[in-house]
């Protein structure tokens, strides 16, 4: 009764000490005798309700999918355009490396949420009804990715209207009515890449850079404002949805 007296004041000793924490070297020792784990090899617990939960570790293991390339993600924003299902996606995926169908809905979901396609660019059935005026930033993106063989678009341009990618096809087709406008801009953005390919052969061979960017920037901006001109007149000769853009010259 004395041993068990002197145990407790021990105790209420170094809890006063330690917080109310009691001492390490009081902690109950293994029932058969096995090495107790130090606290520093043991797999982290988080509690619920009061009780223990043990963590598994995962031994360094990524979780999620493979990057996508910038190729994997062109390829797929231009096939959500067409009306193609998850299952017909996977099953025409380019490339060795495919995807799983839930990789793909994931993917989808990501590129939606980050604000790299609209909500609507799966949803074909709204393409008809799209009631905001087109703008010309939108236009000008439409007719670049047609003249370059519809491989590439930067689908951000169509976020804040909420395009469906049926409704940018659509919107496409009615552009190049105008066969004048495709060939217009054809040649322009054809201009624009032998210029930039010269520009870039100057830089490898040591010209100053500074006076290179600066170069293909003014390149760019005026081979853009072309573009917008030709797409502004040519909407401008139509007697159907004449006024149907927003003109942004800046």
């Amino acid at each position: 009764m004395a041993e068990d007296n002197s145990k407790m004041e021990v105790e209420m000793e170094y809890n006063i000490k330690n917080n109310g924490e009691p001492p390490s070297d009081l902690s109950p020792t293994s029932s058969n005798n096995e090495p107790q784990v130090s606290s520093s090899e043991q797999s982290p617990t988080s509690s619920n309700d009061g009780q223990q939960i043990q963590i598994r570790k995962h031994a360094g293991r990524a979780r999620g999918t493979l990057n996508w390339t910038a190729d994997e993600n062109a390829w797929l924003i231009n096939e959500l355009m067409k009306k193609a299902t998850t299952t017909r996606l996977q099953a025409n995926f380019p490339g060795v490396k495919k995807r799983s169908i839930g990789s793909l809905s994931n993917h989808i979901t990501s590129l939606r949420k980050k604000g790299l396609i609209p909500r609507r660019w799966r949803d074909h059935y709204s393409a008809k009804i799209d009631g905001a005026p087109w703008t010309m930033d939108e236009d000008v993106e439409i007719m670049q990715w047609h003249v370059w063989s519809r491989e590439f678009i930067d689908a951000k341009v169509f976020v804040a209207n909420n395009r469906s990618g049926e409704a940018v096809r659509m919107r496409a087709d009615y552009l190049c009515q105008d066969e004048e406008l495709v060939s217009i801009i054809k040649a322009i953005e054809q201009a624009a890449r032998e210029d930039t390919y010269e520009l870039d052969t100057a830089l490898e061979d040591g010209e100053p850079q500074d006076e290179i960017y600066e170069e293909i920037t003014g390149m760019e901006w005026l081979a853009e404002r072309n573009i917008r001109q030709a797409i502004g007149e040519s909407l401008a000769s139509r007697t159907l949805d004449s006024e149907s853009i927003t003109y942004v010259w800046g």
